[in-house]
């Protein structure tokens, strides 16, 4: 739940006519690593591999509208999926190295 709600607050505060929309992608931006890391840990210590499946899905989606809407930069987005995994984080230059290989 907490997922779509960072979500559907990012989503909402692009709209025309919102103050202070920055204060909001600012504050989902501290939370998000941690929200994402809580994920992960529920989803690999206590799910099934079909809940696990569908909360992956979910994560996926959430990202990709996120990268879709450009609300955050692809290696904060990168991020936040590695620590959904459990994965070690990519360093700047890993992305960049990976973002120059894939533009040739």
């Amino acid at each position: 739940a907490r997922l779509f709600l960072m979500s559907d607050i990012l989503f909402n505060s692009q709209q025309p006519g919102v103050k202070n929309a920055f204060r909001y992608r600012d504050a989902i931006e501290r939370i998000a690593p941690d929200v994402f890391k809580c994920l992960g840990r529920h989803g690999n210590g206590n799910a099934g591999r079909i809940t696990m499946n569908k909360l992956r899905n979910a994560v996926r989606s959430v990202l990709n509208a996120w990268n879709s809407w450009y609300v955050y930069n692809d290696i904060f987005l990168d991020q936040l999926e590695a620590l959904f995994e459990g994965k070690p984080l990519p360093k700047t230059e890993d992305v960049e190295a990976n973002d120059d290989k894939g533009n040739s």
